[in-house]
């Protein structure tokens, strides 16, 4: 059965989503946290004034905010952090976690400030990353327009450089500006999700989804069902007491009637002491009932409640965060981000940038020989393509693995095919050059 890329995109239909899921992302002190807490319209993420990362691990908030559920995914700045590559690794999968099944928006956030280089590298790098269907998902927001000097606009601000002009066209013209000093002006969000909300709908109402995310929802159903399993049984409990009561109360209301039943037809007066105590038996049955009613109801929204903080236990469950990672356990953290975000595979990318063959050993990215990539734009050795298509097939592999093992051998195999595969694509090259 042949493989999905990792960008392949699965549609979910639906007109009107009844949650908007935002996944944050940028570099260190771009304001990713702040716009995050003026979004959900609460200090929801740790945020201050810094160059250094506050942020070091992924977190979720979620509120209404004009009607509409939102969930904002805060994330470490994944380009510049400080963390460890595999601290890097567990965030980001921690974050397609937190946005599973998967996000409606990524919001690329980028300050208003002097464009230094490291700016302009992050931008480059975000370019990088929303490749294939990714930038429908996607909108640039702008932090910190009350820097804007002499009445600028956020359109000017973008016209002054070329790479932010190329991001916005590459995220289709899509983009949005706070001012994070003022966190009362509530119209800036109302206009932000507006934008998301247009973005949705042009996507048919559905949110961005690929085979890794899709893994992860998995997981975290598997693991929401364990802890519900195990939950289950005090609930089930909870509605046989409540069956019991009722059962005991349509006894005693049963009895009562009877009981009034002979009063009455023995010429009992309804005036008398011993109609007065049927009476009050009887009312006080009936209130019984009802609480009981009530309690039923209550019980019955408690495990819809259950189910929900059953997700939310399976989501900061380190079980299965840890099965994800043994997962992807060999897979680098730059291939694994660009998983996340819908980089294709780097099979599908290789095959397109080779423009002139080398040896064929060379080509098949076994060797050394140095190829032209994309059309001569920039130069790699072969050996660094074999490491890109053998990372590839890493991430391919562990996803259909049942752990590092059998994903390591899956990954070995996968590359020999390719890399046979790569080799007689340039023996075909090779003898029409010839011809």
């Amino acid at each position: 059965m042949a493989r999905k890329n990792l960008g392949d995109v699965d549609i979910q239909p639906s007109s009107q989503p009844c949650e908007l899921r935002l996944v944050l992302l940028g570099k260190t002190g771009v304001g990713k946290s702040a716009s995050g807490n003026t979004i959900l319209g609460r200090d929801e993420f740790k945020s201050t004034l810094s160059f250094r990362s506050i942020t070091k691990q992924s977190k979720k908030g979620t509120a209404v905010v004009d009607g509409k559920t939102i969930t904002v995914v805060d994330t470490p700045g994944f380009f510049d952090t400080e963390l460890s590559e595999e601290e890097v690794k567990t965030e980001i999968l921690q974050c397609m976690v937190l946005s599973s099944p998967g996000p409606h928006v990524f919001v690329v956030v980028i300050p208003v400030r002097r464009f230094t280089q490291e700016e302009r590298d992050a931008v480059r790098k975000v370019q990088e990353l929303l490749t294939d269907s990714a930038p429908e998902y996607a909108l640039i927001l702008f932090t910190h327009k009350d820097q804007l000097e002499n009445k600028m606009k956020i359109e000017d601000f973008i016209a002054e450089n070329e790479h932010l002009i190329e991001l916005v066209r590459k995220c289709g013209n899509r983009y949005h500006s706070f001012n994070n000093k003022n966190t009362e002006d509530h119209q800036q969000v109302t206009e932000l999700l507006t934008k998301i909300e247009n973005m949705v709908a042009l996507n048919g109402g559905q949110y961005y989804t690929n085979e890794l995310y899709q893994k992860v929802e998995e997981e975290i159903q598997q693991a929401q069902e364990e802890i519900i399993m195990e939950e289950d049984k005090q609930v089930q409990k909870e509605q046989e007491d409540i069956n019991k009561e009722e059962e005991s109360l349509q006894q005693s209301m049963k009895a009562i009637m009877e009981q009034e039943e002979r009063y009455t037809s023995h010429g009992g007066q309804k005036s008398g002491p011993e109609w007065k105590k049927l009476q009050s038996l009887k009312e006080n049955s009936e209130k019984e009932m009802k609480e009981l009613a009530e309690k039923k109801k209550d019980s019955n929204k408690k495990t819809e409640d259950e189910k929900n903080k059953a997700r939310e236990k399976a989501e900061k469950s380190s079980s299965c965060l840890k099965k994800i990672l043994n997962l992807v356990v060999a897979v680098p953290t730059g291939l694994l981000l660009g998983a996340m975000v819908g980089l294709a595979t780097a099979v599908k990318l290789a095959a397109s940038m080779i423009k002139v063959p080398g040896s064929i050993i060379g080509a098949a990215g076994l060797g050394s020989t140095p190829v032209l990539i994309a059309g001569g734009v920039a130069a790699a050795t072969a050996a660094t393509l074999g490491g890109v298509i053998g990372a590839a097939a890493g991430v391919s592999a562990a996803l259909e693995a049942d752990g590092p093992m059998e994903a390591a051998k899956t990954t070995v195999s996968d590359i020999l095919e390719i890399a046979r595969n790569k080799i007689k694509e340039v023996e075909n090259m090779a003898s029409q050059q010839s011809i």
